[in-house]
């Protein structure tokens, strides 16, 4: 069993970085870059030529 203060500590940088993602989550889908980005760059993958099958 971790001692309070490891839990404390542990949740509390859990909540900072969710914080921080969420903070860009919002900020792409306020500007609009989230959908086309993700499809820009899965356009550009599908169009990558396959790489050969190992041997």
């Amino acid at each position: 069993m971790s001692p309070p203060q490891f839990e404390d500590g542990w949740f509390a940088g859990v909540r900072d970085v969710a914080g921080y993602l969420l903070r860009i989550a919002d900020t792409t889908a306020n500007a609009g870059l989230g959908r086309a980005a993700s499809s820009a760059m899965l356009l550009a993958h599908l169009q990558q030529p396959r790489s050969p099958a190992p041997t």
